[in-house]
C-alpha cells in the first residue's frame, strides 16, 4: 500500500504552487477559481506561483485561447511569478518545448520495469470494453502484452508495430491525505494501466506530463478541481516509480449549477469573457469565485483580495460542491459599483455607453465632469457597468427623441389636470436662478406644491416622464441640472402636449 501524507518538512518559504491551463477554448470560470486558490495559497505564504501551458493537444490548441488565458488572469490580478512571459530558471513553461524531458523519464521508468509496451489495436480494446458492458463489470483494464519480456516486446518494436506505452499498476491501495478532503484512500483495482505516450509514438498524456514537469518545477502543494481526484493514484504511484516525493494535493469542490450538476454552458454562462462583457467589476469576479467553496467567517460576503490572501487556508474549504447563484453574483457586483468613486465609475461605465453609440469618446471627454456627475446620479441603480446605458440614454437625445416608456407614461396620466400643473412649474421654474442648487430649487418646489394644495406625485410623476420617460431614476431637481435648464423646459412643454 503506497502510504503518502502531508510534507513535513516544508518551509512556507519554499512552497511552490502552479496553474497549469490548456490552450483549447475558452478561459473558464472553474480555471478562474483554481488559480485564483493557488494564488492566494502562495502569496499567503510567500511562495511562488507558476503558470504552466499544457499544450500537447496539437490538434485543439489555438493561439487566440493562449492569448485569452494570459490576459484573462492579468485582468484578474492573478500574477505569475514564473512562466510565459515571465521566464523563470524551470523553464521551458510550454509542454510542447519540454519534450525531451519526457522522453528521458520514458526510458527510465521501461528500464525499471514500470511501463510496459501496449500491441493491442484500437479494435480489441473496444472488444475487451463492449465484453466489460456485457458483464456489467467494472474491472480495470490490464494489458495483453504486461508481461512480454522486453526482449520479444523490443523485436515487435523493430518489427514496426505501432504501440502505446503503459504504466503497470500494481497490487494494492493508495492512501493520501488531501488538503481538502483529509484521509482518502483508493483501490488499485479500478485504476487501468493507464497510457503515458499514445499509440504511434503520439503525445504524451497528461497523468504522465504533470507529474514530470512538477517534479522538474519543484511544485511543493497541488489544488485543483474534484474532477482530478481520480487521477491522484495514477501520479502518485508515478512519483514513487521515478524516486520523487509528490506534493500535497487538495482537491477543491465542483462548481454547481442551481440543479447541482457541474456548471457547463448548458446551464449558464461559464466564460470569464461572458462576464466582462456583461460588465461585472473585477473585484466582484474575485470575491464571488472565492466563496465558491470557502467563507472568511460564515457571515461576511463582500471582502478585498488582501483580506481573502491573509486568511486563505485550503484547510478551510469545503468538500460539498459550490453552488454557483447567478443571483447572488449579480447582488455582489452591484456591491462593488456602488462602493466606486464616481470617477472610477465613470471610466468603467464609458465602453459601455461608446458601444451603444449614445456620444463619442470625445464628446464624452470634452464633458467629463459632467459625465461624471451623470454616473454618480444613477450609480444607486446599477448593478452592472453595462446597465449604464440604459439610464443614461435619456440625457443624450433631445426632448422631441424622448422615449416614454410604458409605465412612466401611464403613471404620468392617471394624474387629473396634470397638464396644467406642469405648465405651471415651468413658468415657476423659468423664474428660478438656473444656477441654484437642486436641492433649493427641490425644496423650493414642494412648498410651491403645499401652497398649492397639490400632491407631491400629481407633479412628481408626470414630471419624472416628462424628463427622462422613465418611472424610476434619479432626483428630479438634479436631472433638470443635468439636462440644463432650457432642455428640462422643452421636454416639460412636449409632455403638457402629450396630455392634452
Amino acid at each position: 500500500m503506497l502510504l503518502i501524507g502531508l510534507p513535513s518538512d516544508e518551509h512556507p518559504l519554499s512552497m511552490r504552487v502552479r496553474i497549469a491551463p490548456s490552450p483549447t477554448g475558452s478561459v473558464h470560470l472553474g480555471l478562474c477559481r483554481t488559480a485564483l486558490f493557488n494564488w492566494a495559497h502562495a502569496r499567503h505564504a510567500g511562495g511562488t506561483f507558476v503558470l504552466r501551458i499544457e499544450d500537447t493537444d496539437i490538434e485543439r490548441n489555438t493561439p487566440e485561447s493562449l492569448a485569452a488565458i494570459l490576459e484573462g488572469l492579468r485582468w484578474l490580478g492573478l500574477d505569475w511569478d514564473e512562466g510565459p512571459e515571465v521566464g523563470g530558471e524551470h523553464g521551458p513553461y510550454f509542454q510542447t518545448q519540454r519534450l525531451e524531458n519526457y522522453s528521458k523519464d520514458v526510458e527510465v521508468l521501461l528500464a525499471a520495469g514500470h511501463l510496459y509496451r501496449d500491441f493491442s489495436t484500437p479494435e480489441q480494446q473496444e472488444v475487451w470494453r463492449a465484453e466489460q458492458e456485457q458483464r456489467k463489470q467494472r474491472v480495470a483494464y490490464r494489458g495483453a502484452d504486461r508481461d512480454l519480456s522486453p526482449e520479444a516486446s523490443m523485436e515487435r518494436v523493430q518489427a514496426g508495430e505501432p504501440f502505446a506505452v503503459r504504466f503497470r499498476i500494481p497490487e494494492g491501495q493508495t492512501r493520501f491525505t488531501d488538503l481538502v478532503r483529509g484521509e482518502v484512500t483508493l483501490p488499485h483495482g479500478e485504476v487501468d494501466d493507464w497510457v503515458l505516450v499514445r499509440r504511434g509514438g503520439g503525445m504524451p498524456t497528461y497523468n504522465f506530463t504533470v507529474v514530470s514537469d512538477d517534479m522538474a518545477m519543484g511544485i511543493t502543494c497541488v489544488l485543483r478541481g474534484e474532477e482530478h481526484l481520480v487521477n491522484t493514484p495514477k501520479q502518485l504511484l508515478l512519483y514513487e516509480a521515478l524516486g520523487s516525493e509528490p506534493p500535497a494535493f487538495g482537491h477543491l469542490p465542483l462548481l454547481l449549477g442551481k440543479d447541482r450538476r457541474k456548471l457547463s454552458k448548458r446551464t449558464g454562462d461559464t466564460s470569464l469573457g461572458d462576464y466582462r462583457a456583461k460588465g461585472y467589476p473585477r473585484g466582484a469576479i474575485l470575491n464571488f469565485l472565492a466563496l465558491q467553496g470557502w467563507a472568511l467567517d460564515g457571515e461576511t460576503e463582500v471582502f478585498s483580495m488582501e483580506t481573502f490572501v491573509e486568511h486563505f487556508d485550503p484547510a478551510q474549504v469545503s468538500k460539498g460542491g459550490a453552488i454557483f447563484d447567478p443571483d447572488k453574483f449579480l447582488w455582489l457586483a452591484g456591491e462593488y459599483l456602488r462602493a466606486e468613486s464616481p470617477a472610477d465609475l465613470a471610466e468603467h461605465c464609458l465602453p459601455f455607453v461608446l458601444s451603444e453609440g449614445l456620444a463619442s469618446q470625445d464628446e464624452l471627454r470634452g464633458r467629463w465632469d459632467w459625465f461624471v456627475q451623470l454616473i454618480q446620479a444613477v450609480q444607486e441603480r446599477l448593478s452592472l457597468y453595462s446597465d449604464a446605458p440604459k439610464w443614461l440614454a435619456p440625457y443624450f437625445v433631445g426632448a422631441q427623441d424622448l422615449v416614454y416608456e410604458t409605465k412612466a407614461e401611464k403613471g404620468a396620466r392617471k394624474h387629473e389636470g396634470a397638464g396644467d400643473l406642469l405648465m405651471a412649474f415651468a413658468a415657476w421654474l423659468g423664474e428660478r436662478p438656473a444656477s441654484e442648487d437642486p436641492a433649493l430649487t427641490g425644496a423650493a418646489a414642494r412648498q410651491w406644491l403645499e401652497d398649492r394644495g397639490a400632491k407631491i406625485g400629481s407633479l412628481f410623476q408626470p414630471l419624472r416622464c416628462a424628463l427622462t420617460g422613465q418611472p424610476g431614476g434619479p432626483d428630479l431637481f438634479l436631472i433638470i441640472s443635468l439636462l440644463g435648464r432650457q432642455e428640462a423646459l422643452l421636454r416639460i412643454e412636449r409632455m403638457v402636449g402629450a396630455l392634452a
